[in-house]
């Protein structure tokens, strides 16, 4: 599909709405999109929803273990909504916790705090498949390009085009604790070739 001047607006706001209103975005796709969706449109539904299933149940080897966190929308949902909080709003993590409807207790903060390292592990590995030699100066430079801001929106599921300058303190607050983020993950996964 092309992507008109339109179309991408329409796409961050989809983004935003699936990852901070989910039950809103839910009924909105059942009331009006699939109420008048045609029967070449169900069938694409219905393949879609095919695929997305079988490879969560491969992913997750059947009911054991845990899908990955960029394999799994509620999980980076919370993430990116935690990171607002933390490196726009600038909340501590007891705020963020409160936020979070959670207990400010050293478990539930070494939670946010995990969460926050594997979301910056994924946007981190992101900057450095862009570019290999990124630094904190060739990030600010390329943050303000749209070809860099397009690739962690697909990569990391950052709305770009609607909320910018958010956008680029999430990723400025998350990078410098990317490398140690992805350290940290193969030292607990030694097996993991990812």
């Amino acid at each position: 599909m092309d992507e008109d001047g339109h179309h991408g607006s329409f796409r961050d706001l989809c983004l935003v709405y699936s990852d901070f209103n989910r039950p809103v975005f839910l009924e909105a796709i059942q009331d009006w999109f699939i109420r008048s969706a045609n029967k070449e449109e169900l069938k694409a539904l219905r393949e879609a929803i095919s695929i997305r299933a079988s490879n969560l149940r491969k992913a997750g080897g059947g009911n054991r273990g845990r899908p990955r966190g960029r394999d799994d929308a509620e999980w980076l949902g919370k993430a990116k909504q935690e990171a607002y909080w933390r490196h726009v709003l600038g909340l501590t993590w007891p705020q963020v916790a409160a936020k979070a409807g959670l207990l400010p207790t050293k478990p539930n903060l070494r939670t946010l705090q995990r969460r926050q390292d594997q979301l910056a592990a994924i946007v981190w590995s992101a900057c450095r498949q862009f570019d290999s030699g990124i630094d904190q100066e060739r990030l600010k430079r390329h943050l303000e390009r749209a070809p860099f801001q397009q690739w962690l929106r697909g990569k990391a599921g950052l709305p770009f085009r609607d909320l910018p300058e958010v956008c680029k303190k999430i990723v400025l607050g998350l990078v410098p604790r990317g490398p140690a983020a992805v350290r940290g993950f193969f030292r607990s996964h030694p097996k993991s070739t990812k």
